[in-house]
């Protein structure tokens, strides 16, 4: 690889925890919100992740990049359940304990 490239790698996944910090406020929104009526946080969490995969898959980063491609799609899975039982909000905030520990390790 050449410096410049590994210099933007390097930026982007200095820049991680900032986005998992976003995602976390996020579920915390999500959370709070327990009649159910405002989906938006899922769905910017979703987007997030969307981000997330895109980028670190050009940056190969490529455990970071297929863990949150996978909490994506399970997001996507559950998008029309509004709103969310709590055992499912359990199993995201485990999901995104995961990708945590994913990015950690990168």
């Amino acid at each position: 690889m050449d410096d410049g490239f590994t210099q933007l790698q390097q930026a982007f996944i200095a820049g991680i925890p900032d986005r998992l910090s976003r995602m976390q406020q996020l579920y915390d929104a999500l959370t709070e919100r327990r009649d159910g009526t405002d989906q938006a946080p899922l769905v910017l969490l979703h987007r997030e992740l969307h981000k997330l995969a895109g980028a670190a898959a050009c940056y190969q980063c490529d455990a970071i990049s297929n863990c949150a491609e996978n909490l994506e799609t399970w997001i996507e899975e559950h998008l029309t359940e509004a709103p969310l039982a709590q055992s499912r909000l359990e199993q995201l905030q485990i999901r995104l304990d995961s990708l945590g520990q994913v990015c950690s390790h990168s």
